[in-house]
């Protein structure tokens, strides 16, 4: 347990003890699980035994780990590059509702874009065998080494005590939209705030007082564990407990307000599991304000007791769209600038809530669409993350919100292919209202019906203006039935005739066998990519499928598609529907390998696909597309598979890259000479589900992130990347 197992990979490797007496009773086995730092069980019969055993797995995969991108805010002074500072999400996965979480922020080393410590030292901070943080390293704001413990360190460790946090929320029949008036403001003062709204009509004045201060922060039933950063056992309330729940897949988002490009003014936006939209201060580290909608109210309640009989529960766990208007584009927000975040619940509810940041010290409520009525009764679980933009109704101009209808909850449970009760939609909203602009679904109670949406669409939307107009002119999307969607926006049109749109691929159980094995689902979104292919311009779109919601599952086939569409500046006459017959199998890698008959089948098909080659392998990530490359990243459940010395695991990720045009390798990652089908991927150091790709640029140059990896790809030869309009030529 002490000692390092092997010395030839960095950090500490030990040998955690964990032992079972089968119907006997053993100090000696109950010592030795003592000192090896794990459990010691007692089974009486075979059943027994593996639920122990189950027990002591799940305790292992219990790992502070991170599931979403890295991000680092733009350098608002020098657009084409990022700033060398990088921040990560972090959480652990406990078997209680409530799962500890927090925010980090490490460096990028000047010279290589390397992640390094805070603290000056400029050691490395990640542990090149587990592609996680080492034991040693340190970020931010806490000045100690925290390593992999999520709940040292970071943000958390910066939180205001309970009585001095600025706490918002958001209700029926507010007076103001102003979250920090005093009506707005979660405290024990408020008599807005009722028992019946937090489900604890049982609850003495005194109790709910004391219920109010614990979801304030108050440590009321001395739940601090004395082995944090800060906790004791003293029997003390009159401080903080852990407050930070688990930011499972909200994206931290990082915005500057001004400042100099030495000493900027940022502040850090993210969601939690615990229901809190927290906002940091980047410099300190410490909370600006929280905002927790009433949505989120009876859920304090569980995470309070926190009895493992419950399962994890959720709160605003989906991704923040921010919409930064600088009129002079000098990196300042003042006069008729502002800032606007918009965020979804993802399985915390179905409601999309709209905040305006301009005053960091008095944030507003724009607007609060609420899924399930009304014009958005369709409206499932909002995992669908808004995409800003533009469009031309009538001859003006209007900034709008895109979103798809989220995930039927239904889709957990069914193995084969399934219709819908919710989340068959597509939405287009006011961004400065909410209200309704344009609808697609099933029925005729949208603006506009497909009778092909049958089946909900969880995944964002990918809005492309590819005509540079700054106009947007298409939508393509996924949904849970493995179809591929392709709307056209009709710009200058009335509302009612403002999108046209079908399904371009049926690629889940398109030859009418229904069965698991093949029932692929799209719960994220496909990548769009302007291209040139034997001197003609099209649209490649990239998608891969899996069962997201179920990672471990081994049942499908699942694939990674690109879609070929020549209908490029135009919509096309009829949206027509390819199926896998439509498209080139290329998972032999018969081009890559220089077989003529195999080019030749793949120009004249609509695209291509491969079989992921393992069993449960499933894309669970956006796909990039860079330099006419793509990137994506993979899971494969494999309790077995141990990619790397001594690291628990419950499978395994790999990062992908293939030529876009015909789905060969880019690197040689295995060791045969030549470009062969393995080279396709390489496994990632975590064994942990791992989001999208993602290119940060900086002084130093440009490079590919995974989590916390730089995988063994070559830096992209960019140049600078700067986010920009479609182009044509």
């Amino acid at each position: 347990r002490t000692k390092d197992q092997a010395s030839r990979h960095d950090g500490r490797q030990s040998v955690i003890t964990h032992t079972i007496g089968f119907n006997f009773s053993s100090p000696w086995l109950e010592a030795v699980a003592t000192h090896g730092g794990g459990s010691y069980k007692e089974a009486s019969n075979a059943a027994q035994l593996v639920a122990e055993v189950q027990d002591i797995l799940e305790e292992v995969l219990e790992v502070d780990s991170t599931f979403v991108a890295p991000v680092a805010s733009i350098n608002q002074f020098n657009r084409a590059n990022h700033r060398g500072e990088i921040y990560f999400s972090v959480f652990r996965p406990t078997d209680s509702p409530s799962w500890p979480g927090n925010l980090k922020k490490y460096r990028l080393r000047e010279t290589d874009n390397e992640i390094i410590d805070f603290d000056g030292t400029g050691e490395l901070a990640v542990d090149p065998t587990t592609g996680f943080f080492k034991d040693d390293s340190r970020s931010a704001w806490g000045g100690v080494d925290d390593g992999t413990v999520v709940e040292i360190s970071g943000a958390a460790s910066r939180m205001p005590l309970y009585n001095a946090r600025n706490i918002y929320t958001s209700y029926s029949g507010m007076s103001t939209n102003v979250l920090s008036d005093a009506s707005n403001q979660l405290t024990t003062g408020n008599t807005n705030m009722t028992k019946a709204m937090f489900n604890v009509s049982a609850m003495s004045d005194a109790e709910f007082a004391a219920h109010l201060q614990w979801v304030r922060g108050k440590d009321v039933d001395e739940t601090y564990p004395a082995s944090l950063q800060g906790g004791n056992s003293n029997g003390v309330t009159n401080e903080n407990r852990y407050i930070m729940g688990d930011p499972l897949h909200s994206k931290p988002i990082a915005i500057t307000y001004g400042g100099t490009e030495e000493s900027p003014d940022i502040s850090v936006f993210f969601g939690t599991n615990a229901g809190f939209l927290h906002a940091i201060n980047s410099e300190t580290g410490v909370e600006q304000f929280a905002f927790l909608p009433e949505a989120m109210f009876s859920a304090q309640a569980e995470l309070r007791e926190n009895t493992n009989t419950v399962q994890h529960l959720y709160g605003i766990d989906g991704n923040i769209t921010p919409w930064v208007h600088d009129e002079n584009g000098n990196g300042i927000i003042e006069g008729n600038d502002f800032v606007r975040i918009y965020f979804g619940m993802r399985r915390g509810g179905n409601n999309y809530y709209a905040l305006d940041v301009t005053d960091r010290d008095n944030p507003k409520l724009m607007w609060q669409i609420q899924g399930g009525v009304g014009d958005f009764a369709e409206l499932g679980q909002t995992w669908s993350q808004p995409v800003p933009g533009t469009v031309n109704i009538a001859g003006t101009a209007v900034d709008v919100l895109y979103f798809a209808g989220g995930y039927d909850a239904d889709q957990d449970d069914v193995s084969m292919r399934a219709t819908d009760d919710s989340g068959r939609a597509i939405f287009i909203v006011n961004a400065t209202t909410g209200a309704l602009i344009w609808s697609g679904g099933p029925t005729g109670d949208f603006t506009a019906t497909f009778s092909d949406m049958q089946y909900s669409i969880p995944a964002n939307l990918a809005v492309v203006d590819v005509t540079s107009s700054g106009e947007d002119n298409m939508i393509f999307v996924g949904d849970m039935g493995g179809q591929v969607w392709r709307f056209d926006i009709n710009n200058g049109n009335a509302a009612a005739s403002l999108v046209s749109g079908g399904v371009i691929a049926d690629l889940g159980v398109s030859t009418g066998i229904n069965s698991a094995d093949n029932n692929r689902r799209f719960y994220h979104s496909p990548d769009v990519a302007l291209s040139e292919q034997s001197g003609e311009k099209i649209l490649a779109i990239t998608i891969g499928s899996g069962y997201h919601a179920h990672p471990l599952s081994m049942d499908t086939n699942d694939r990674f598609y690109m879609i070929r569409q020549t209908d490029v500046f135009t919509s096309p006459g009829t949206y027509t529907k390819l199926t896998e017959s439509d498209l080139y199998d290329a998972s032999n890698n018969e081009v890559g390998e220089g077989v003529l008959s195999a080019k030749a089948a793949m120009n004249a098909a609509d695209g291509w696909y491969f079989t992921m080659p393992h069993t449960g392998e499933k894309v669970l990530s956006v796909p990039l597309t860079f330099k006419n490359k793509v990137s994506f990243t993979t899971y494969e459940p494999n309790p077995n598979a141990v990619a790397n010395d001594c690291v628990p695991s419950a499978g395994s990720s790999r990062i992908y890259q293939v030529n876009l045009e015909d789905a060969s390798p880019v690197n040689e990652w295995d060791d045969i000479e030549g470009f062969t089908e393995d080279d396709r991927a390489a496994f990632l150091k975590t064994g942990s589900i791992i989001s999208e790709p993602v290119v940060l640029c900086t002084e130093a140059g440009c490079n590919l992130f995974t989590g916390a990896e730089k995988p063994p790809i070559d830096n992209p030869d960019t140049g600078r990347v700067v986010k920009t309009f479609w182009r044509k030529d």
